[in-house]
């Protein structure tokens, strides 16, 4: 019998006012790279440390209401 092993992480962090001001200048294609950034950084991470045949990375920005925290998602 073999193990394989699975790891899982979701993380949510709701932007700052800052942080708000840039991702509203930005323009779909800059967002996407930056996604697309993110993404590689996190396999590459996974990558250094595992001997993994497979590395799925899902990177979203989502629009909550203002009122939810992301504790609430």
């Amino acid at each position: 019998m073999k193990h394989v092993l699975i790891v899982e992480v979701t993380t949510k962090d709701v932007f700052d006012a800052e942080m708000e001001e840039i991702y509203a200048v930005l323009t779909p294609e800059q967002r996407a790279e930056r996604i697309g950034v993110m993404k590689a950084e996190v396999v590459q991470l996974f990558a250094d440390e595992l001997d993994s045949e497979e590395i799925t990375v899902t990177v979203r920005v989502e629009e909550i209401p203002e009122e939810v925290t992301p504790n609430e998602r």
